[in-house]
């Protein structure tokens, strides 16, 4: 019984250091790289689309719609634009989006 416990304990273990600090973070922390180091072709838009703010690289949150990444400030701004994006993104005649609000 003990071996069984300590086996499900290093298991346990195991799976948490593995999504905490493998490539399946980075998903979670807007990262935008390609794969195995490669660059990402897509543009990234630094200005909020739900509230106008501007995000940096390196904070926030990111995600890509119609090969484009939007970048948010808040977890909340992310999950308003997450529910209906068009309702944030108006494409205008030079393929630009602009900011609706």
């Amino acid at each position: 019984m003990d071996g069984l416990l300590f086996l499900l304990v290093l298991i346990g273990a195991s799976f948490f250091v593995m999504t905490r600090f493998a490539r399946g973070s980075q998903l979670s922390r807007g990262h935008e790289g390609g794969c195995c180091g490669r660059e990402t072709t897509q543009q990234v838009d630094q200005i909020d689309r739900v509230c106008g703010n501007e995000v940096s690289d390196d904070q926030g949150y990111s995600k890509s719609y119609n090969g484009r990444v939007y970048k948010f400030c808040s977890r909340e701004c992310f999950d308003d634009f997450e529910a209906t994006p068009e309702k944030f993104i108006k494409d205008n005649e030079s393929g630009e989006a602009s900011l609706v609000a």
